[in-house]
């Protein structure tokens, strides 16, 4: 299984509507802008796989980058190099699935953590139609059209 829940608490409700949430994320991973990156795939699915743990440089590396165990963060900056790719892919997924698609992922500036909003889509309710003009208003308006016309 790609994703799995996490033995700490993740933020924003997550276990109110996990296969929501996971639906979801499974669509930024399978969308025309993250298809042809591999690389930000497999780090944006592992981040997610790790949200509400500490993820290190080295974690990163290894366990998602497939680098070797002698990986030095402070030596190579792949890690650092792939998430400063990720953070346009996100924004590049976002301006193509548009400004209501409810869930929000990013990684902050500086750190290796994901960030994520959900906001589940809610149906708008009709709008009831008020009437132009209420009963109250419209028995002032034959008052005063009676009296001018009387003038």
């Amino acid at each position: 299984m790609l994703f799995r829940e996490s033995r700490h608490p993740a933020p924003l409700g997550v276990a109110e509507v996990p296969d929501e949430l996971e639906g979801w994320f499974r669509k930024i991973l399978d969308s025309e802008t993250f298809r042809n990156a591999p690389a930000l795939r497999r780090l944006l699915g592992y981040v997610w796989e790790h949200r509400g743990e500490p993820v290190n440089q080295y974690r990163l590396a290894t366990e998602a980058l497939g680098r070797r165990p002698d990986f030095d963060p402070k030596i190579d900056a792949t890690v650092r190099v792939h998430i400063a790719r990720l953070r346009p892919r996100l924004k590049e997924f976002y301006e193509s699935a548009g400004p209501t698609y409810p869930l929000r992922v990013s990684i902050p500036a500086g750190t290796t953590q994901l960030k994520f909003e959900f906001e589940s889509l809610q149906i708008p309710k009709p709008a009831t139609a008020e009437p132009a003009v209420t009963s109250d208003q419209y028995r002032r308006l034959v008052i005063v059209l009676a009296i001018a016309l009387a003038c």
